[in-house]
């Protein structure tokens, strides 16, 4: 619906910048930005804490504290 011009949507660069760049689609709102969130994984105290439990949660630490894709300028 986006590239038929019906309506506006908040996408990050790796969606829209092909669109953005070729002009099937325009950034409007450019100074505005949508408020940063958190994702909060909470878990036992450490010593009551299984292995697996310990292991995802280093995973979503290593993977997943900063994003690999940027919203468009």
């Amino acid at each position: 619906m986006l590239l038929e011009g019906l309506g506006i949507a908040e996408l990050p660069e790796f969606i829209a910048g092909e669109y953005l760049s070729d002009g099937r689609l325009e950034a409007i709102l450019t100074d505005w930005s949508l408020t940063k969130g958190g994702l909060y994984f909470v878990t036992p105290s450490a010593r009551a804490r299984p292995a697996k439990v310990s292991a995802l949660s280093d995973y979503f630490a290593e993977h997943l504290s900063e994003p690999t894709w940027r919203w468009p300028k």
